[in-house]
């Protein structure tokens, strides 16, 4: 049981649900020493496991409370929903929070949660949590004076269908934009929350004080498209130290592949369906592995097309055993260390398998999914330890070859987290 008496408030908002595993359990787990935790999640990607967890949490004394937000539903009003959402805010700040720790300064939610935390005068921490993609993209287009995807033959009328569907996404997404800064917040708040230039790479904004990234490329990214922005940190990743094929449980021979895929894929052009299907083929066949699990990212549970299942067919077709697993039942790090090899597209997945464990050969293909910019190496830039195959690459036995990564001998988020509070007037530390 850890006493809380006496302890500052911290409030964590834990978003997406499917990296609590992977990210804040860790982050709970060391600041529970130096805070009293509450946390804010949303429904969506919570599963029973998570659920348990928070309530094991709740009886050790890790966490304070922990309070939920709840799913938009698409067949109530838009505005119904985000008053919602700001009167469980509400009820957060009820108490003295003097810390606020969340991954993202621009969204409705993320607006509200620094609102209230500025009305309690409480430190804002931005953490990071996915790959910055729009600000690797920036920061790609700079370096490269705009050529940062790689040249491939073209589908055109795929790409114009392609082309369609992005602009019908983008003027929808700016919609909202305008709606969850100008309209639901007068409406529900009495205020406005003013957009600034940084708004439009969804991450850091310059609202809160202070930024951690997973690594110096994340930073070196950060502060070259954002010069102005302060206090930017570097951590380690939090999975760092997970791996436990040391323990029992992993002392089995290995002799599977894990291939993973990015985030809302309702689709595969057959191109590209075919070079999965050569990637997959090449590698068991080297490496001599008989099972094949294909683990889709949990958000495309929504967005899910035949293209898996036409995958899987033929990988059983080959003669190996293949299955398509569900990604809500059991977190990527409890599984990585199961594995021999994972194969994936660039993808938070290949970095928190990277530093979740240390024995387990990663080999990424760039451009194999969508040819976006979610699709391309150098959105896991400075990451070492993983096997990049370009697109029209064959699969060899050197890529099969574990490479050595350095560990990141840095202090974890919430050292950092802890250090940096003190260094600025300890008023949030009990140490």
């Amino acid at each position: 049981m850890i006493l809380n008496a006496g302890k500052p408030k911290a409030l964590i908002f834990c978003k997406p649900g499917y990296i609590f595993d992977e990210f804040y359990g860790p982050l709970i787990h060391r600041l529970s020493a130096q805070f009293r935790l509450s946390l804010l999640l949303t429904e969506d990607f919570i599963n029973e496991s998570i659920r348990q967890i928070l309530e094991e949490y709740l009886k050790d004394g890790m966490i304070h409370k922990y309070r939920f937000i709840p799913s938009f539903n698409c067949s109530q009003w838009a505005w119904v929903y985000h008053g919602k959402v700001v009167t469980t805010v509400k009820e957060c700040f009820k108490e003295d929070i003097k810390l606020l720790l969340l991954s993202n300064e621009t969204f409705f939610v993320h607006r509200c949660l620094i609102y209230y935390a500025r009305k309690k005068e409480a430190w804002v921490i931005t953490l990071q949590t996915d790959t910055m993609v729009q600000i690797r993209k920036q920061y790609r287009k700079q370096l490269t004076n705009g050529e940062y995807l790689a040249k491939e033959k073209v589908d055109v009328l795929r790409s114009v269908m392609s082309l369609g569907r992005q602009r019908w996404e983008s003027l929808k997404r700016q919609w909202r934009m305008v709606c969850d800064a100008y309209i639901y917040p007068p409406l529900h708040m009495r205020t406005i929350f003013w957009r600034n230039h940084w708004d439009r790479y969804a991450f850091a904004a310059g609202r809160s004080d202070a930024v951690i990234c997973y690594g110096h490329s994340d930073m070196k990214a950060l502060q070259w498209v954002m010069p102005d922005l302060k206090n930017v940190f570097f951590a380690c990743h939090p999975s760092q130290g997970k791996c436990r094929c040391e323990q029992g449980s992993s002392l089995e021979p290995k002799n599977k592949l894990l291939v993973t895929f990015p985030s809302r894929m309702n689709d595969l052009d057959p191109r590209r369906l075919d070079r999965w299907k050569t990637v997959i083929k090449h590698v068991v066949e080297l490496s001599r592995i008989r099972e094949v699990h294909l683990r889709p990212h949990p958000s495309s549970i929504r967005h899910k097309g035949d293209w898996l299942e036409k995958l899987a067919f033929e990988i059983q077709q080959q003669g190996y055993f293949c299955e398509i697993m569900d990604p809500m039942l059991k977190s990527l790090v409890s599984i990585v260390c199961d594995y021999k090899i994972l194969v994936g597209s660039p993808s938070g997945a290949l970095r928190t398998a990277r530093f979740s464990c240390e024995n387990i050969v990663i080999i990424g293909i760039p451009n194999s999914t969508t040819g976006n910019d979610l699709d391309q190496e150098w959105i896991l830039e400075g990451i070492e330890g993983i096997q990049w195959v370009d697109l029209h690459e064959q699969i060899e036995q050197k890529h099969l070859e574990r490479t050595d990564f350095k560990k990141w001998k840095t202090a974890d988020f919430s050292e950092v987290i802890t250090s940096m509070v003190k260094e600025n007037g300890g008023m949030l530390c009990t140490k």
